[in-house]
């Protein structure tokens, strides 16, 4: 299969070309050529998608496009607005136009599960979005204009839920591991913090792969079969650490959890995530240089 992956640098996408590049024929577009070299067998190439996309130097046929890249300034608001929207919206519908005149067959788009508005019971692709954020407000514009092309294309929507594993840095789970093996008390929402699901990288990269496999459009969530509450996850993180966790709550109003159901994705592909979170929380943590105090 002949993919074209952009973001391909990046957490999610690099994790994506490492484990597919045996197997299909890829094309990588990363931001920076120099921040991390993918496989030798596949063609990288450097592009910024907050600007205009050179669609000359991609390949002129393909059977996939799998769109990773993010704004590397979701957290700049509003300073960051202009390449939040260039990145998650202007280059989704460019990336679209170019893989209809490619001849694709597949277009997949990740997007959040930050798109769906904190609810107490389980969160389906039929609720109604909500995104809480402007950059979860640039991935729900993506989707609906992306929408458009399913005559086209299959548009493939995924809603990843609080991706983690080794190489991340700067988001939840690797700062709440930061912060138990520090000592740091953690600070929650309510008796126990936001529940979801998280996805180790791995087994997110394995749910991607097989959406591709899909023979018509689709809106799907992606995540781990464990609903866990920050308390748990630290509570977790510290088993593995051998250290004591300390954890403090906060009043909120509102719920606050983000529980995708999963029954969508699983009537459609049959995969579930292999990873425990148990597993996967050791494994990130030795990949942070830290050492594990129990058996995997």
């Amino acid at each position: 299969m002949r993919i074209l992956v952009t973001g391909a640098g990046g957490f999610v996408g690099s994790a994506a070309v490492a484990a597919w590049s045996n197997s299909a024929d890829l094309t990588a577009l990363m931001r920076n050529l120099n921040a991390s070299a993918p496989p030798p067998n596949v063609r990288a190439l450097g592009a910024d998608l907050a600007r205009p996309i050179d669609t000359g130097q991609l390949p002129r046929k393909l059977d996939a496009v799998v769109h990773f890249a993010q704004s590397s300034r979701s957290r700049e608001f509003p300073e960051g607005a202009g390449d939040m929207e260039a990145v998650n919206i202007r280059a989704a519908l460019e990336l679209a136009d170019y893989a209809v005149g490619a001849g694709a067959k597949s277009f997949v788009y990740l997007s959040t599960g930050g798109v769906y508005r904190p609810s107490d019971g389980q969160l389906r692709e039929t609720t109604q979005v909500a995104p809480q954020s402007f950059y979860a407000a640039t991935k729900a514009a993506a989707e609906i204009l992306l929408s458009y092309y399913s005559e086209l294309l299959n548009v493939i929507i995924l809603r990843p839920f609080f991706v983690y594993g080794p190489g991340q840095t700067g988001m939840l789970i690797p700062t709440l591991i930061s912060k138990v093996a520090a000592g740091q008390e953690v600070l929650v929402s309510g008796p126990d913090g936001m529940r979801s699901n998280p996805t180790y990288v791995d087994d997110a990269v394995d749910m991607i792969e097989l959406s591709l496999q899909l023979e018509s459009s689709a809106t799907l969530n992606i995540a781990g079969t464990e609903s866990l509450s920050i308390r748990e996850i630290v509570r977790e993180i510290g088993h593995a650490l051998g250290k004591p966790v300390k954890v403090a709550s906060r009043p909120t109003e509102g719920p606050v959890d983000l529980v995708p159901d999963l029954t969508l994705y699983r009537s459609k592909l049959g995969s579930y995530p292999a990873t425990s979170f148990s597993d996967g929380i050791a494994r990130t943590c030795e990949a942070m240089g830290l050492s594990v105090a129990r058996e995997r």
